[in-house]
């Protein structure tokens, strides 16, 4: 063999390696693009809550959905319209039944609560309803429902450190399960 074909076996080996090389960084950049953020999730569930007889203003039971996150975590609470909903309520959300935040919320309202929980768990993001006289509770509560949207790590993040409105001072923790 000559030197010239020595020399372009060798630029051909370069050619592929280099093209080969090419490829992959191509190929890692395209999966980064279409991967989602590892740590973000973002839940939407509708509650509903029948109250046992006899009615009264305390709604026994926290409906919700069991969520992972490793530190941040912000959940939305909102009353569903009128109709169905047709009366005020104290609502409350808690995090592994701790009450975090609770309003008086009128139908179609809601309440908010952000945290950064600090720790890589499974949390139980509930909902607890008290009725509240107006509209047609005249007394009792037969019953309550609305959406629950919680999101977690890098889509909460944006909320955690900001403060949540109360619209009055927490009091003792009236939300006990049962």
């Amino acid at each position: 063999m000559d030197k010239s074909s020595k020399g372009i076996r060798g630029g051909r080996r370069c050619a592929v390696l280099l093209n080969t090389a090419a490829l992959a960084t191509a190929a890692a950049w395209s999966a980064l693009a279409l991967a989602s953020p590892a740590n973000a999730q973002v839940f939407d569930k509708h509650l509903a809550m029948d109250c046992p007889k006899p009615y009264s203003q305390q709604c026994l039971g926290h409906p919700g959905i069991v969520v992972h996150t490793n530190g941040p975590l912000y959940a939305k609470f909102t009353a569903d319209g009128n109709p169905p909903s047709c009366a005020p309520g104290d609502a409350a959300i808690l995090f592994n039944d701790w009450p975090g935040n609770h309003a008086v919320v009128q139908p179609g309202e809601s309440v908010e609560l952000a945290q950064n929980r600090g720790d890589s768990e499974d949390v139980y993001v509930e909902v607890q309803m008290t009725g509240v006289l107006g509209g047609c509770n005249t007394g009792a509560m037969s019953g309550w429902s609305g959406n629950l949207h919680v999101e977690t790590d890098d889509d909460a993040a944006r909320y955690v450190g900001q403060p949540i409105p109360l619209d009055r001072p927490p009091s003792k923790p009236p939300y006990v399960r049962q």
